[in-house]
């Protein structure tokens, strides 16, 4: 990889670290779940292009914390170099109705009241 390639990497790394935290010591990586249960679901089309499935059409795909976790699992052996990362990362969401509605309101507004719960 080259250097401005890896450089504007991390750059997206710490950005969507600081972006869904607010304190990167939060994160927990061990949290990711990869099973066809998952939130978020992967899928290696080829060497050079991976599938994010965001996998909860009830709440029409919203991004919580957990889902998060579940991405950030996924890119960091991208970023540390301990995996090839692909070309293209696809974005896709289940459900007929959105591919995502943007933040989960609901479990924002529960990790707000009861940060413990998180």
């Amino acid at each position: 990889m080259q250097a401005t390639q890896r450089l504007k990497l991390h750059q997206n790394w710490m950005l969507l670290r600081s972006h869904f935290s607010g304190n990167p010591q939060h994160l927990n990586f061990a949290k990711a779940s990869f099973s066809t249960d998952s939130k978020v679901q992967f899928h290696d089309h080829s060497p050079h292009v991976t599938e994010f499935k965001l996998n909860v059409p009830k709440t029409l795909n919203s991004l919580d914390l957990d889902m998060c976790h579940i991405m950030l699992g996924k890119i960091q052996p991208w970023f540390n170099g301990s995996a090839k990362p692909p070309r293209v990362v696809v974005m896709t969401g289940a459900g007929e109705k959105a591919f995502c509605a943007g933040g989960d309101i609901v479990s924002l507004y529960k990790a707000h009241v009861d940060p413990a719960k998180d």
